[in-house]
């Protein structure tokens, strides 16, 4: 399966001004992080398949053994759960504000304090918030009806007089493994001199051009596992009522997991295409009137 790889924030909201953070003391110096993830997935986990709610039930013909076709109607959600994810972390407060914290440390902290920071933080900040998202996200889901047809012989002398039969929707446990690859960052300053009419800008860290990205902060921290219910399309389980137990009790339920992944894996491209100098380039003009 592809990895998918995602920054947030996107390009597009870097091609404009608001995109960026402006200092609270200097409205003439604007700033950005980037975090850019990794996202790995679906993984089908290697557990039994699990029933889940009853669809419909029979009681055998006594003394007949039949061949009966089952149909029955039911609402599913129309999940893309890697957009779900993609979603829930553009949108997770506890991102925001740790990016604002990273930023507001810009011009102040080495690049390795920064780096040690980032690292400290990335995973905690992440897990608190997402799994909240994506369960307020999936339960806003589309939810579409589908009718499941299923074929069973039944044969009265495998069961007791009076049993019901109930068939069952089945699902299995499938996951996503979300890393943060590393984030880039800029401040772009505009300064004056007392002779000159314009206001000239400047980047930090400047671009040194010698191919080392100077901003960019590689981390490859993995985050967590996002694990959820998939029900299995178009199947089903028929079993005796006395023996069933619903074992997913809210197909929605979305579970958060530490990932111990200890792998490294390959970035899309360094440093970051495209670059926060390319975008600031486009953003900010090289001087601007006082």
């Amino acid at each position: 399966m592809p990895n998918e790889y995602f920054s947030i924030p996107t390009a597009a909201e870097l091609e404009k001004k608001r995109g960026w953070q402006v200092h609270r003391q200097n409205k003439n110096r604007f700033a950005v992080v980037r975090f850019h993830y990794l996202l790995r997935g679906p993984f089908q986990l290697d557990e039994p398949v699990r029933k889940g709610e009853v669809i419909a039930a029979a009681k055998p013909l006594r003394g007949v053994r039949e061949r009966r076709t089952f149909s029955a109607e039911y609402e599913v959600s129309i999940v893309k759960m890697n957009d779900l994810i993609r979603e829930a972390v553009r949108q997770s407060e506890e991102i925001r504000q740790y990016a604002a914290s990273l930023t507001v440390k810009l011009g102040i902290e080495s690049l390795a304090g920064l780096a040690a920071f980032a690292k400290a933080e990335a995973a905690n900040r992440l897990v608190k918030s997402i799994q909240q998202r994506l369960e307020i996200s999936i339960s806003e889901t589309y939810r579409e009806k589908k009718v499941i047809t299923s074929e069973y012989v039944i044969d009265p002398q495998e069961f007791e007089p009076d049993t019901t039969l109930v068939f069952v929707r089945a699902y299995k446990a499938v996951e996503y493994r979300l890393y943060l690859q590393c984030l880039d960052y800029l401040m772009v300053e505009y300064t004056t001199s007392p002779l000159s009419p314009w206001l000239i800008r400047r980047k930090i860290p400047e671009n040194t051009g010698d191919g080392q990205p100077v901003n960019v902060i590689r981390l490859q921290t993995p985050l967590c596992t996002i694990r959820y219910w998939k029900a299995i399309p178009e199947s089903s389980l028929l079993m005796d009522e006395k023996t069933y137990v619903n074992e997913v009790a809210d197909p929605d339920e979305v579970q958060i997991g530490e990932l111990t992944d200890g792998r490294r894996y390959p970035y899309r491209e360094m440093p970051p295409r495209p670059t926060l100098y390319d975008l600031a380039e486009r953003v900010f003009p090289a001087r601007i009137r006082k």
